[in-house]
C-alpha cells in the first residue's frame, strides 16, 4: 500500500530553524542564506517559527529533548526543518519528532549537510522513520 504525504497546512504547521555551533561557525554564509529563506517562508505563511540557535550549548541528547518541549508549545502538528547540520541536530531532532507523532518536512534544499556525501544516507534515515523531504518551492 501507498504512504499517503502529510499535507502542509498553515494553521497546522511550524517552521525550526536547526544552527549548531560549528555549523554557524564554519559555514557563516550559508547560515545566512538559510535564516534569510526561512524568514521568507515565515513572512509568506504567516506560520509559527522556532529558532534553535540561542544556547545551544548543552549536548544534542540534551538539546532535542529541550526541543520536543519547545516545538509541543507551538501547538502545531506539522514541523517543517531548516538548518544545519543534516549529521547531527536535524535528523536526530526529525527523528525525536517524528517518534513523538509530529508529521515532520526537511526541506532538502534549506538543510546543510557538512559532508555533502552523507546528504543521501541521512535523508533516507529521515524518510525510513515516515519524514517527507520536500523543497522550498514545494512549501
Amino acid at each position: 500500500m501507498k504512504s499517503i504525504e502529510p499535507l502542509l497546512s498553515v494553521d497546522r504547521c511550524a517552521f525550526l530553524y536547526v544552527a549548531e555551533p560549528y555549523f554557524l561557525a564554519q559555514n557563516a554564509e550559508s547560515a545566512k542564506q538559510l535564516k534569510k529563506s526561512v524568514t521568507q517562508l515565515v513572512a509568506a505563511t504567516d506560520c509559527p517559527y522556532l529558532d534553535l540557535t540561542a544556547g545551544r550549548d548543552e549536548p544534542i541528547r540534551q538539546s532535542v529533548h529541550t526541543t520536543v518541549r519547545a516545538v509541543s508549545e507551538l501547538r502545531r502538528s506539522t514541523m517543517i526543518l531548516i538548518g544545519g547540520s543534516l549529521e547531527n541536530a536535524v535528523t536526530q531532532i526529525a527523528i525525536a519528532l517524528l517518534a513523538d507523532g509530529y508529521d515532520v518536512f526537511v526541506a532538502i534544499d534549506l538543510v546543510h549537510a557538512v559532508d555533502k556525501n552523507h546528504t543521501t544516507v541521512l535523508l533516507d534515515r529521515i524518510r525510513s522513520y515516515g519524514g517527507t523531504i520536500t523543497t522550498k518551492n514545494q512549501i
